[in-house]
């Protein structure tokens, strides 16, 4: 299969997003996860030097792209390189910024051919492991929408969710639990049977969690199914959706789902077009 230009540059170079604060966080950590006869205590020197692509999977919505970007710069203190993955952008501002990314902050951009959202995920899956075969000593990999930001997550999230997945070898993804106790009232959205969002997600927030022990701090973990909002998987672990069983954490390794902060009424123009563009194969949580 011949690569173009963007997938040659990917399989060629990393980012070092990240590598200037290595030193920061180049200790002993160790995770043990409570009650879980799966997961292990474990104890490493390498996790704080782990290396995470992150492939975000994006259209249109430069206003989302932009926020979780910023908050993965701002947050994150760990090794980590952004992918992303566009499907298919047409509107302007979205390309302006994705040309921005590769011109000026040197990110990889990979454009999907696949017009549907699903078959998009397919190829997106094809992608990364063929990132993953030019990179064998990448352990770990995220995938992400473009709308899950860490704004109130501790900065080394990605040793958090690494240092789960070592531990808990039946544990297929680990990721985020979603922030819902701040979701505006002028967020009006309703997913499944007319739910409103809050009423949705409501059920990950009710599971008694266990705790996993992080450096001698607990935190708070509970088993929940990951779609595509943010999840690691291990590098023999293909993308796919709901891959399980799977890890949430919950804050502060918990994320922000940043379209759930708009005003319905009067959506940024971005979002507008967006939800002009949707197909009808386009998954109810499409129809943000």
């Amino acid at each position: 299969m011949k690569l173009g230009y963007a997938e040659k540059r990917l399989w060629g170079c990393h980012s070092t997003i990240g590598t200037e604060l290595q030193r920061k966080v180049d200790h002993i950590n160790t995770m043990k996860v409570d009650f879980i006869n799966s997961c292990q205590v474990n104890t490493t020197h390498t996790l704080s030097s782990t290396f995470v692509p992150i492939f975000v999977m994006s259209r249109d919505r430069v206003s989302s792209l932009r926020q979780s970007l910023g908050s993965y710069k701002e947050t994150i203190q760990s090794p980590y390189e952004i992918v992303i993955l566009d499907h298919n952008s047409t509107y302007v501002p979205m390309i302006d910024y994705l040309y921005e990314l590769k011109t000026k902050q040197n990110i990889t951009v990979v454009p999907l051919q696949q017009t549907s959202w699903d078959l998009a995920l397919k190829e997106a899956r094809g992608i990364i492991r063929r990132y993953l075969n030019h990179h064998p000593n990448i352990r770990y990999y995220a995938f992400t929408d473009p709308d899950i930001a860490f704004l109130r997550t501790l900065p080394d999230v990605l040793l958090f969710y690494a240092g789960l997945l070592h531990s808990c070898p039946k544990i297929k993804s680990v990721g985020p639990g979603l922030q819902i106790s701040d979701i505006p009232a002028h967020f009006t959205k309703t997913v499944f049977g007319g739910k409103s969002v809050y009423r949705q997600h409501s059920q990950f927030w009710t599971t008694v969690p266990n705790i996993a022990t992080w450096n001698g701090v607990g935190y708070h973990i509970a088993k929940h199914p990951i779609d595509t909002t943010f999840a690691m998987f291990r590098r023999d672990t293909d993308f796919g959706r709901l891959v399980g069983p799977s890890f949430r954490a919950y804050a502060p390794y918990a994320a922000v789902h940043v379209d759930w902060y708009d005003d319905s009424k009067n959506l940024p123009a971005d979002k507008v077009y967006y939800k002009k563009r949707q197909s009808g194969n386009v998954n109810n949580w499409r129809s943000r």
